[in-house]
């Protein structure tokens, strides 16, 4: 049986910037603890099989770690587990030790991509077309384009599309300005800036079609209804 929890404001802030930021790689596909809660064996791992919160924390936070694991953030995950997530003891010290986690690993190949050597850092103006490390990942470059393709799924970065229900209107809205900062932010530390201010109502345009559409998609999913109930409310 689910725990219902409520939530300040500070906690929906720190929900909207989970639910942000597993948008801006595009991998909203939480469907449930990462682990089997059949075999929960612990008072923490009860907890998150017990609360839809926790449950769709634990899976965003799965796959961003799927995505970038490497020998270094493996130990670091496991000492992460034993250290800080174990040690918890109530569902708002869980929620808030995922979303710190959920933020690191989402920042994680940001960092190592930072310092990767600049091949061309004597050139004045960043290049914006480059080859895509991660060819499931939108790159800045591709909201040059009239259209972006996500999944298979061309949104236009001409205008923004709104024949959606009202609810998945409001619910895109509620998340717009984060995942605008996640994009600028990105855009700074990849040297980026200039390219971002000209292709601003572009990314706008593009994300909006995207995650409205995304959002739709799991119109049906509970706990995405949930997550975009308490976002809408945090707006009011």
């Amino acid at each position: 049986m689910s725990s219902t929890i409520f939530m300040d404001k500070k906690n929906i802030t720190m929900l909207k910037s989970t639910l942000v930021l597993t948008l801006s790689i595009l991998t909203f596909n939480a469907h449930g603890a990462s682990f089997d809660c059949s075999k929960a064996s612990t008072q923490v791992e009860t907890l998150i099989c017990q609360t839809s919160v926790l449950n769709d924390l634990d899976s965003t936070m799965a796959n961003i770690y799927r995505s970038k694991v490497d020998s270094s953030l493996k130990e670091s995950q496991k000492n992460w587990i034993k250290d800080v997530r174990n040690n918890a003891q109530t569902v708002d010290e869980l929620t808030k030790v995922y979303i710190e986690r959920v933020k690191f690993l989402s920042e994680y190949s940001a960092v190592e991509n930072k310092n990767e050597p600049n091949l061309n850092a004597s050139e004045n103006k960043p290049r914006l077309s480059k080859t895509k490390k991660n060819s499931g990942k939108l790159e800045l470059s591709d909201f040059s384009e009239k259209f972006i393709t996500v999944d298979g799924m061309e949104y236009s970065t001409q205008h923004r599309e709104f024949n959606k229900p009202n609810f998945i209107l409001l619910c895109t809205e509620s998340i717009m300005v984060d995942l605008m900062n996640t994009w600028k932010k990105d855009a700074i530390k990849n040297n980026q800036a200039s390219e971002f201010r000209q292709l601003k109502e572009n990314v706008y345009n593009g994300l909006w079609n995207s995650t409205a559409d995304k959002l739709e998609s799991q119109i049906t999913n509970p706990r995405m209804k949930a997550m975009c109930e308490l976002m809408i409310a945090g707006n009011r």
